[in-house]
């Protein structure tokens, strides 16, 4: 898809204008503002804050990853790279959290470029693939060329020009097809400059003419700027003088909407440049002594000590060797302070590195620690918001089971033997309930609680409740039959309504309330031992499919009396073993659509 025109963001921001604080308007005014970038960093600024600021008020949290993810670009560009570090970090999470793959896959290309900054080229790399795997994955090819893009500065970074020339190839195939002008553009003024790196001068000026026509026609004052120079540094290798100022003369008309001091301290050299090619001495040593206190004063030691080469050069040339001798020691006595700023600097973007992957690696083992304790989508939903909407289900079905004689069968064994035995029940109960697609909810004691239908909802929540019971069932007469404690269980069902959420401050915990859940407690407590008891409700869900005995109206404790029914096995027709324990062929067949279909869902 070709990426959006200004003018035609510019049109939906003003169709929003009327809605206020809306999220169709928050969302306007992000993509305004991600697409303006650099073009206009200081409204960008200002639409990013207010988009913030509206979109944490509303919950918009789509809205506030979005904004986070635009203040940490430009944070980046203005060389905030730690506060750039923790928006874009932010907005990765929530964008994860949420599932917005196309959302994350940005968050990690920024910060490939960060950590390129930082020297980091491995964690770049690794930021890189992540936004490739998820970029092939949506097949969004904006997203694949701006990774091609990163992956061909690493490489180039590395020493590895074919390789990088080959990822360059790539981005320009996924610009040009969806017709992305900045992105080809700078592809392109690449290509150029890889190939003057390379020495392939007549190929790279070829380059950097396209490229300087297509940031002319794409209205970005800063790439047109950058061409000129760069075509002027191509024609100056020729000897061109007469072209190489007529770019330069033009660099300089552009350059009033340039703010950049590399930019205008390249252009001075370039000019100086071109004064030395066309034998004006006198002119290029006047002018670069005027551009010294200019160079001296910018980040970039790289100008200051080209020009203080260029004038020893000169005043050699002249005969004042005195002069040269002054401007090389001077010379190295700059580089030896450069290096000295960049031990500085590059200490500085290690600890700041380290900080990241730190970081990184802690907010992994936290994921990893909640998702032991709540649903996956909880887990989303706590890291987006911070918090979690205690959510109405109507329908699931509860599973309770608990241990017939537990206090008889814990003063025959050890306090460890106990335990342990315990351990190994419950760790298969859950992989039954995992596999079944049941959520345990907790253990009390010799007790065991899980649903089926939460936290997404499931049309056979009931079958699936139905047959873990079974499983279970199983489990614990293998075991008792294996020699020991004579372990026998009840098990209760009961489907219906239920409110779910997460309990707790310090300690999280993901739990159910209400009706459906006293009921599936009463149909433990009312049952037998090694017998699957079911409430009226779960069994008209699941008597098409599993042979049932009927109970009759029994009193339970606080509710009366209530129909109950015991489970004995699955239906022959459904069932894979004679004993009628494991769901068949034509079950799983009846269950694997509506499986799918709610998998998907819970995805996306």
């Amino acid at each position: 898809m070709k990426p959006p025109s200004i003018a035609a963001l510019e049109a939906r921001l003003r169709e929003h204008a009327d809605a206020g604080a809306s999220p169709a308007a928050i969302d306007a005014r992000i993509e305004l503002a991600w697409e303006l970038g650099l073009l206009d960093p200081e409204r960008s600024r200002s639409l990013s804050e207010a988009a913030l600021a509206d979109a944490s008020a509303l919950g918009h949290d789509h809205g506030r990853a979005g904004a986070l993810r635009n203040l940490g670009y430009l944070q980046m560009f203005e060389g905030g790279l730690e506060a750039a570090l923790r928006a874009i970090m932010e907005a990765r999470t929530i964008y994860e959290a949420l599932g917005d793959r196309a959302g994350a896959m940005t968050t990690h290309d920024l910060l490939a470029n960060l950590h390129l900054r930082l020297g980091a080229l491995d964690a770049a790399l690794a930021h890189t693939t992540r936004a490739l795997e998820l970029g092939e994955g949506l097949d969004d090819l904006r997203g694949l060329g701006w990774a091609h893009h990163n992956l061909a500065n690493i490489h180039r970074r590395l020493g590895d020009l074919d390789d990088a020339a080959q990822h360059l190839d790539a981005a320009l195939r996924c610009f040009e097809a969806i017709e992305h002008a900045t992105g080809v553009a700078r592809i392109v003024g690449l290509q150029g400059s890889l190939d003057a790196e390379r020495g392939e001068h007549e190929r790279a000026e070829g380059l950097r003419r396209r490229a300087l026509t297509l940031w002319g026609e794409s209205g970005h004052a800063v790439g047109h700027g950058y061409a000129h120079l760069s075509l002027a540094e191509s024609t100056l290798e020729r000897g061109d003088v007469g072209e190489s100022e007529a770019l330069l003369d033009a660099a300089a008309a552009i350059g009033g909407a340039i703010h950049d001091p590399d930019f205008h301290a390249g252009l001075a050299l370039l000019r100086a440049r071109a004064a030395i090619v066309a034998g004006e001495h006198a002119r290029a040593e006047s002018d670069l002594v005027e551009l010294l206190p200019r160079l001296e004063s910018i980040a970039d030691a790289g100008p200051l000590l080209r020009a203080l080469e260029l004038l020893a050069e000169l005043a050699e040339r002249r005969g004042a060797e005195g002069e040269a001798l002054a401007y090389l020691r001077r010379r190295l006595a700059r580089a030896r302070q450069s290096d000295r700023e960049e031990i500085r600097a590059r200490t500085r973007n290690l600890q700041v590195s380290m900080a990241v992957a730190a970081a990184e690696r802690e907010a992994q083992v936290i994921e990893s620690l909640l998702l032991r304790t709540l649903p996956r989508p909880i887990v989303r939903e706590l890291r987006a918001r911070g918090r979690v909407e205690s959510v109405l289900h109507p329908e699931v079905t509860v599973l309770f089971t608990d241990f017939v004689g537990f206090t008889r069968i814990a003063e025959e064994m050890s306090a460890p033997e106990l335990v342990d035995a315990l351990d190994r029940l419950f760790g298969e109960f859950d992989e039954i309930a995992g596999r079944h697609g049941l959520e345990k909810l907790k253990t009390i004691g010799d007790a065991y609680m899980a649903a089926a239908g939460v936290p997404l909802a499931r049309s056979t929540h009931a079958i699936d409740a139905a047959l873990a019971a079974l499983e279970i069932r199983e489990v614990v007469r293998a075991r008792a039959g294996a020699g020991g404690p004579a372990w026998r269980i009840r098990i209760g069902l009961a489907s219906g309504p239920l409110v779910a959420g997460v309990i707790g401050r310090d300690k999280f915990a993901y739990d159910v309330w209400g009706d459906t859940v006293n009921t599936a407690a009463r149909m433990e407590s009312s049952g037998e031992a090694d017998r699957i008891n079911v409430s009226a409700a779960t069994h008209a869900r699941i008597s098409p499919y599993f042979e049932c005995t009927e109970r009759g109206a029994i009193a339970a404790k606080n509710k009366g009396a209530l129909e109950m029914h015991f489970v004995e096995r699955l239906r022959p027709e459904y069932a894979a073993d004679p004993a009628g324990t494991r769901a068949g062929a034509a079950l799983l067949a009846l269950l694997a659509g509506p499986r799918e279909q709610e998998r998907s869902e819970g995805a996306a």
